[in-house]
């Protein structure tokens, strides 16, 4: 990966840029990107004007696209040049945007008061997600380094999901930031790492979109499980998982979109804030903050910030496989690592 920085002083003139095809121009300002170019694409110069307050413009074509007060907007310009992880990026299956009913019914096995109140949400954007769980072996790709978990009796090898992973190391905890919808990803993080390495606008799936995807999209026969009303067919679980471990991902039944393992293997994280549901009709909902996302996490850390993990895991033993339906959800704190957790990826669709 080519990452360069430039920081800005103030300097009369023109710089005509001559950058690979699809190099990316971020205007940074402390951390946090204002601006963002495809430098082969929509700019052809940067023009630096000495005032009284010096000023930058990206030009194309001899029109301004933007213009930054450098001492005041902007302290460094990151060119990032993507580049392919042949198979080390994510196989992602495309999902259509539509409306579904999100929760439990209060007829399904199990059903926790969590899960409603069963409500209308409407998903105006289309979307894609991860056919799989990220494996072992695409976590290594994108992360730099060997996979290591605390137990490596749970299913080890490049086709196994990554698990006992927190949040914090999908998401980032320090460096430069992006912020999509309002949610934040560190350059230390898979996903931010994940974007530079493609240049792609990966991200985690929203509570909405996971379920949405689970319950297979406009493509629903309205399963209890992801693909199927057998869990066996669909989920791995206790009693067909030997050994008490994950499995390679992709050797069961699909779901109606083609997607696999969204019951039972590992519990998935996603990209909200826990907030506990209301009958109110919703659109593209996310919870980034709200009344209801701490909680007492009973393990020492006290009142924390929450985020939630959907889909159930391997570990999962009770007679009517509670935790691997689709409305399941259930809570952790940021810096959780478990056996039993880990995550899939989604991406914006132009």
């Amino acid at each position: 990966m080519k990452k360069s920085i430039l920081m800005i002083m103030a300097i009369v003139g023109t710089f005509m840029l001559c950058q690979a095809q699809n190099d990316t121009l971020y205007i940074m300002k402390t951390g946090v990107a204002s601006g963002k170019y495809n430098i082969n694409n929509q700019i052809d110069s940067m023009m630096f004007r000495q005032a009284q307050n010096d000023t930058l413009y990206i030009m194309k074509s001899g029109v301004a696209l933007g213009k930054y007060n450098i001492n005041n907007q902007i302290d460094s310009m990151i060119f990032y040049k993507p580049i392919s992880l042949k198979d080390g990026e994510p196989a992602t299956v495309f999902v259509e945007a539509g409306e579904f009913m999100m929760g439990a019914l209060g007829t399904d096995p199990g059903m926790n008061t969590r899960e409603t109140p069963r409500h209308k949400v409407t998903l105006t954007k289309n979307y894609k997600i991860g056919k799989y769980e990220v494996t072992q072996h695409e976590w290594e790709k994108v992360m730099g380094v060997t996979f290591t978990p605390s137990q490596t009796n749970r299913g080890m090898g490049p086709n196994y999901p990554v698990y006992d992973i927190s949040l914090n190391q999908i998401m980032g905890t320090s460096g430069a930031l992006i912020k999509i919808d309002n949610v934040t990803y560190y350059e230390d993080g898979f996903i931010y790492k994940l974007r530079v390495l493609t240049g792609k606008p990966y991200r985690l799936p929203t509570e909405a979109e996971w379920e949405f995807a689970a319950r297979g999209g406009k493509q629903t026969h309205g399963y209890l499980y992801s693909g199927s009303n057998n869990h066996d067919a669909v989920a791995w679980w206790n009693p067909n998982s030997t050994g008490w471990t994950s499995h390679e991902v992709g050797k069961l039944t699909p779901n109606e979109l083609g997607i696999y393992d969204m019951s039972g293997n590992v519990h998935e994280w996603v990209g909200d804030l826990w907030m506990n549901y209301t009958a109110n009709d919703q659109v593209n909902p996310i919870c980034i903050s709200g009344t209801n996302e701490t909680y007492n996490d009973n393990k020492g850390g006290g009142v924390v910030n929450v985020r939630l993990h959907r889909g159930g895991s391997w570990a999962g033993s009770n007679s009517t496989a509670d935790d691997f339906r689709v409305a399941f959800r259930q809570r952790l704190n940021y810096a959780y690592k478990s056996v039993y957790n880990g995550f899939r990826v989604a991406l914006d669709v132009n």
